[in-house]
């Protein structure tokens, strides 16, 4: 009788055993299933992240150009203002300027 018993503890001791590794196997096959989807899903934010910095940098790119050509058109302006003074007028504005200069 001790011997059946003792038969029977071994077997179920066996069951258990195969449960455990069974659920072993799962929670492996689990967590790497887990891990599969996260690098998917890190891969993913890694491209929006390249295409959301590479469109902010043509934004960027962009608007320095236009404030680039802003600047140039105001200072070709000036300079197509300045180009049409006389010498005379020159002159006058120059010395205009001294004579602030020396009286203040």
């Amino acid at each position: 009788m001790k011997r059946d018993i003792l038969a029977e503890v071994i077997s179920v001791e066996k069951d258990i055993q195969q449960c455990i590794e069974a659920e072993k196997t799962k929670v492996r096959d689990w967590i790497e299933e887990v891990r599969r989807e996260a690098e998917e899903e890190l891969e993913k934010e890694k491209e929006n992240i390249k295409a959301s910095f590479g469109k902010v940098v043509e934004e960027a790119k962009s608007e320095a150009e236009r404030e680039a050509s802003l600047i140039i058109q105001e200072a070709s302006a000036k300079a197509g203002r300045l180009a049409k003074l006389n010498d005379q007028i020159l002159s006058d504005i120059v010395m205009k300027q001294l004579r602030g200069a020396v009286a203040g």
